[in-house]
């Protein structure tokens, strides 16, 4: 059974999970999911404190337990995840072949700033998780069509820089779900293999109870 707390208090919120946790221990592991590894990792400390000793909180963020699904089929394909300094660099590359090619109107005067690679590249990776295309925002007002060139910069130049493919956080998400879902995979043959180790590890996953911050998964 799959229990959801709401509350608009914090502490409400997380002495309900305390006390879930509490009740579990002892009867298996428990998979803390948490929005920051920090904040699972905060919880798993509190329960800890309480009761002097605990075994088996395995402690996620969403990223990581995303990271953790996804890495047997990333091996087969000789992928790897996309890190925020990588996409902040082919962010700024991106801009910097715009801002010379004088491709720029509404991002023009802020284009050579320090801290534009970096918003850019956060922005860039929203609109990708969104599945936003180039397409989307072109004919949108103010900096759409600003976006929308950079965008198209951005795929450019992350295939020229990357020698190896990569993949950014919605990539990771939809591989991470295909052992969840049961899906095969669609790109080489030869990832039926790791494919069957993912959801082996999924499997695995599933049998601990379930804790608070767990997403709930369609039957």
């Amino acid at each position: 059974m799959i229990r959801v707390v709401e509350s608009a208090s914090n502490e409400l919120r997380l002495a309900e999970a305390r006390a879930f946790i509490r009740s579990e221990l002892g009867k298996g592991d428990l998979l803390l999911v948490a929005a920051s590894r920090g904040a699972a990792d905060d919880l798993a400390r509190s329960i800890a404190i309480e009761a002097g000793a605990t075994l088996g909180l395995h402690r996620f963020s969403l990223t990581q337990l995303a990271a953790r699904l996804a890495a047997p089929i990333l091996a087969v394909d000789r992928r790897s995840p996309a890190t925020h300094l990588g996409s902040e660099a082919v962010a700024a590359r991106a801009a910097f072949e715009s801002v010379r090619n004088d491709a720029l109107t509404y991002f023009g005067p802020v284009a050579a700033t320090p801290g534009f690679p970096r918003a850019l590249a956060r922005t860039l990776q929203e609109l990708r998780l969104a599945h936003v295309s180039s397409a989307d925002l072109a004919g949108l007002p103010l900096g759409g069509a600003d976006l929308s060139l950079l965008l198209d910069q951005f795929e450019r130049e992350g295939g020229r820089l990357h020698p190896h493919p990569t993949l950014n956080q919605q990539g990771i998400a939809e591989l991470a779900a295909q052992p969840a879902l049961g899906l095969q995979p669609t790109t080489r043959s030869s990832r039926r293999a790791l494919h069957a180790t993912a959801r082996k590890e999924f499997r695995r996953l599933r049998k601990c109870p379930r804790s608070p911050g767990c997403p709930p998964t369609s039957r």
